[in-house]
């Protein structure tokens, strides 16, 4: 493990949330995803939460393969080589350090840094790029966008997956004007092929 990232947990720097814990390089995400899915309750999504889950992170990062994200999994606290290519998001499922933080103080109480320019970001680069925190926060986020929408829709699952992507602000204008921006097809679709076709073992 990075040395600095050793020394940032030892003197509890890392806000580490108590049903989380260290597993960097683990390929066995499955766990995470049936874990974390039923700590929320997403089964209410789809049927299958932890399913829901497996088929973002190969959305959103090749379940780990994509190049930038592999390498936050190797070296967790090099923000330059493991951001997104946006340069917004880290980590196996793609969460912005700036929804983590929200998550967290909502569900936790907790915050991260979210200055890039603060010396202490880089336990926020080491916090998101591990891959148990990254499902954790990306089921958190599910939980809190499933209770938007109106599970009779029969476009529940899909407003609820694309407002991961585009943010509720966007989804909720669409569900109520009826009308899909083709950015939300073109992170739909892509998703629902691996949702279909991707199993958790």
């Amino acid at each position: 493990m990075n040395k600095l990232l050793i020394g940032a947990l030892a003197a509890g720097a890392l806000l580490l949330p108590k049903e989380t814990s260290i597993v960097q390089g683990n390929p066995n995400y499955d766990k995470l995803f049936k874990k974390y899915s039923k700590l929320d309750g997403l089964d209410v999504i789809t049927g299958d939460g932890p399913r829901l889950l497996n088929a973002i992170a190969w959305k959103e990062s090749t379940k780990g393969q994509n190049k930038k994200v592999a390498h936050g999994l190797r070296v967790p606290t090099d923000f330059a080589n493991s951001v997104s290519y946006d340069g917004l998001s880290l980590g196996l499922m793609q969460v912005r350090w700036t929804t983590a933080d929200w998550l967290l103080q909502k569900y936790y109480g907790k915050s991260l840094v979210t200055d890039m320019n603060s010396p202490k970001f880089i336990e926020t680069v080491a916090y998101l790029n591990n891959p148990e925190n990254s499902v954790m926060l990306a089921s958190k986020y599910f939980k809190f966008l499933a209770t938007l929408f109106d599970k009779k829709s029969p476009n529940y699952h899909r407003y609820v997956v694309t407002s991961y992507n585009r943010g509720q602000g966007n989804i909720l204008k669409e569900a109520k004007s009826g009308i899909t921006d083709k950015r939300s097809w073109d992170y739909w679709n892509p998703y629902i092929q691996f949702y279909n076709t991707k199993k958790v073992v």
